[in-house]
């Protein structure tokens, strides 16, 4: 004889609501884009809603966006649309306040996409190859066969080649050329948008 026990709780347990708000962010992206690649946790204590994670994909996203996909998960659930009242909080066994106006906390990292092998030259005149997986915060982070993931600062970048087409190239001490990212021939690259 065997015996299965298993926790149960009800759509409204702050756990649920939380996993439901999760699950409709990563719904909404792949509908949008089928190849985002999202990866939320979501809290929830009192009026505040904190969604956390990375998300990659092409899509210009905005707060909106959470925000909205945060209020339909829970409409779904059942809580109304116009407000909470105080027998309508996420916590009905303590007090809580009100939970609109949400206070929503966004933490999540829109990360840059991976692109195509790339040779990257340094002031020092070092070269290394890789695949820049993420620029920003002033930081590019390089995936490299031999020595896993480096980060080098952005300013010590002189170049970024990627088939020896230039994709990055260091004007001034603090000035670049503008680049965007592009897919050609299936390859995603950066390109010199002053050359459009």
């Amino acid at each position: 004889m065997y015996l299965f026990t298993s926790e149960s709780v009800s759509a409204g347990h702050p756990d649920k609501c939380a996993d439901t708000i999760a699950d409709t962010i990563v719904d909404r992206l792949l509908e949008l884009d089928s190849n985002a690649r999202v990866a939320t946790e979501v809290f929830i204590s009192g009026k505040h809603i904190v969604i956390g994670g990375e998300v990659k994909t092409d899509l210009p996203l905005s707060e909106a966006f959470y925000r909205l996909c945060a209020l339909d998960a829970l409409s779904s659930i059942g809580y109304p649309e116009e407000g909470f009242t105080e027998e309508q909080t996420l916590y009905p066994d303590h007090r809580s306040p009100l939970l609109l106006p949400l206070l929503t906390l966004f933490c999540l990292i829109h990360a840059a996409p991976a692109f195509a092998a790339q040779t990257i030259t340094l002031d020092n005149g070092d070269r290394l190859t890789g695949t820049v997986e993420r620029i920003g915060d002033g930081i590019v982070k390089v995936k490299t066969g031999y020595a896993g993931t480096i980060s080098i600062e952005w300013k010590k970048v002189r170049e970024i080649r990627s088939d020896d087409e230039p994709m990055h190239v260091r004007l001034t001490g603090n000035g670049t050329i503008p680049v965007k990212s592009i897919i050609r021939n299936g390859d995603r690259i950066l390109l010199d948008q002053q050359s459009e």
